[in-house]
């Protein structure tokens, strides 16, 4: 089989591949040069192994021996059947061969990709559920690891619910979030606390990394010689309070919720 078949093979790999990322809503066509990879590479690891599944495709052994050696395609098994799917090296292959971009071109998009929503991240305001918990570990003084909430069992996990509760109610009293969010409904018999906790994937870069989420246990690191730094409490503050009438607001709220 000639060279020129063996790229027929990967782009076919690849159209697939686009097709199945557009029905994701993650990318507009015009953007698979610049964005696939970065898109694909974004991605939690079940939701990678899902697509290279979706996009999987029977193609000529001879080829798919050759494809495999040279590392731009990877086996996967699909029911009963081997199918294959392109690696990361055989998409920047394909996007070389289709758009005429370089790998070197490729990379350096990547990175100024990479960089872009490192930045975004960082400054972007928190979300509802990020400001619920970050005020509710601050209250119920979390804020070391010796202090650490401890979601370690079902007693712990109903109290913290209670609390998110109560402030959930509080805030939303007070307008500081929205009354259309509510606690996650959850599945499989997980605590509604739990629940919560374990998917504040961006808390810890949105909070200078004071954040600290280490298994069953969650706390802000902001303390110095068992007191708390008062400078890191108000970043905090600020963070969750982004303009001063609303710090004005939450110091009502705090007195609600305590009384």
């Amino acid at each position: 089989m000639s060279n020129q078949n063996f790229k027929n093979e990967m782009l076919r790999l690849f159209e697939e591949l686009v097709s199945v990322m557009e029905q994701t809503k993650r990318i507009r066509r015009e953007d698979v040069p610049s964005k696939l990879i970065f898109e694909i590479h974004s991605m939690t690891e079940n939701s990678k192994s899902k697509k290279f599944a979706e996009s999987a495709l029977w193609i000529d052994s001879e080829a798919a021996a050759a494809l495999l050696e040279q590392g731009y395609i990877q086996r996967i098994r699909v029911e009963d059947s081997e199918k294959y799917a392109l690696t990361f090296k055989g998409m920047a292959q394909c996007i070389q061969i289709k758009y005429g971009i370089t790998l070197e071109n490729q990379f350096l998009n990547f990175l100024e990709l990479s960089d872009k929503r490192f930045n975004t991240v960082e400054q972007a305001k928190l979300q509802w559920d990020e400001k619920l918990a970050s005020l509710s570990l601050i209250l119920l003084a979390g804020t070391s690891p010796s202090s650490a909430i401890r979601l370690n069992n079902e007693q712990n996990k109903a109290a913290l619910t209670e609390v998110f509760e109560n402030i959930l109610s509080c805030l939303q009293k007070f307008n500081l979030i929205g009354k259309e969010h509510n606690l996650r409904t959850v599945n499989r018999g997980e605590a509604l606390s739990s629940a919560l906790m374990s998917r504040l994937n961006s808390l810890p870069r949105k909070t200078n990394h004071y954040y600290i989420g280490k298994g069953s246990e969650y706390y802000f690191d902001i303390e110095k010689n068992n007191n708390i730094d008062e400078k890191k409490l108000l970043f905090l503050l600020r963070r969750i309070f982004i303009i001063t009438t609303q710090i004005v607001t939450m110091k009502k709220c705090i007195r609600n919720y305590l009384t």
